[in-house]
């Protein structure tokens, strides 16, 4: 694992891809 710098990207960069497929699941709905 990397510094605490490095899992706080980490945490920032999953959080944008949820978010990212939740717009793509809610635009690809009814």
């Amino acid at each position: 694992m990397g510094s605490k710098g490095d899992s706080y990207d980490n945490a920032a960069a999953e959080s944008l891809i949820g978010l990212y497929k939740t717009e793509l699941i809610r635009r690809r709905g009814p």
